[in-house]
């Protein structure tokens, strides 16, 4: 398009990017979890400070799993109580008295994200049977952890349990069910839909992070990496973003486009108003 007799350039729009992207949509990741909330005699006031104050990656290896604190507040809790009526109101004057952890899993489901013919997005993921063991292991921890810090009860949140459990019928948490529908899903940090690769056939970007067959357009964030870490990926993403940041003034050269390092090959080799079929 042109302003007069200067020419101006447009940004991408989201229907053409996804167009020229090769396996986009693909690799959709995170880590899914859910929360036991404890029930204690004494106030915890989980709306008061910050809603994730602590975390512990200690079972990160040998779980795959990392434990962290969640406030909810009062509306969304209120979801989690069992009853009606006035055992709902007696249960939700509690509220001051509840804290909740979460198990987050560092799972090895894989999902997609694909366009719809009306133009929307269609999402599709479910965690495996393995992710859910490890669900449950971690809500057996969380479990423990809050009778040993004095708790009267919990709310596992599983289809299947009592709406309550107390430190005698514990051991119920180990026959929860393996089924995700059982559970109560929360999914954080999201992973994949553009990762990264040395074949544009499997991927979008190469590993320098510049969509293949478009120039100077990269995916600097956790949609590029292509498998879940187990943590807050906001410090890798960082990361990510300063080594493209660093390497943009090498790219800004006019005599050529900008190359993908994974094999040196210049943008301008592929189609860019088509994307790469994808193998099978």
């Amino acid at each position: 398009p042109t302003e007069g007799d200067r020419p101006v350039r447009r940004p991408l729009g989201p229907h053409l990017i996804w167009g020229v992207m090769g396996d986009r949509g693909h690799g959709f990741g995170g880590h899914p979890g859910a929360g036991v909330v404890g029930v204690y005699n004494e106030p915890m006031d989980m709306h008061v400070g910050p809603s994730q104050a602590t975390a512990s990656i200690h079972h990160r290896l040998d779980h795959g799993i990392k434990l962290e604190h969640l406030s909810l507040p009062l509306e969304l809790i209120a979801a989690r109580v069992s009853g009606g009526g006035q055992q709902l109101v007696q249960k939700l004057n509690g509220y001051r008295n509840t804290a909740m952890w979460v198990t987050a899993v560092r799972a090895e489901a894989s999902g997609t994200v694909k366009q719809t013919w009306w133009g929307g997005r269609e999402v599709k993921y479910a965690p495996t049977k393995k992710d859910i063991e490890r669900l449950r292991t971690g809500s057996k921890i969380i479990a423990e952890a809050h009778f040993a810090m004095g708790a009267k009860s919990v709310w596992p949140g599983v289809v299947g349990l009592p709406a309550e459990l107390t430190a005698d019928n514990l051991h119920l948490l180990d026959q929860a069910p393996l089924t995700h529908q059982a559970w109560t899903w929360v999914l954080s940090h999201l992973f994949g839909g553009c990762v990264m690769g040395r074949d544009p056939a499997r991927s979008v970007v190469g590993p320098d992070l510049h969509v293949w067959g478009v120039r100077n357009l990269h995916v600097v964030d956790a949609a590029a990496i292509p498998t879940t870490l187990g943590v807050n990926p906001q410090h890798t993403i960082m990361a990510m973003a300063r080594v493209v940041a660093g390497r943009r003034p090498r790219c800004a050269c006019k005599a050529r486009p900008c190359c993908n390092s994974g094999n040196r090959r210049p943008i301008a080799r592929l189609c860019w108003w088509r994307a790469p079929k994808r193998r099978a």
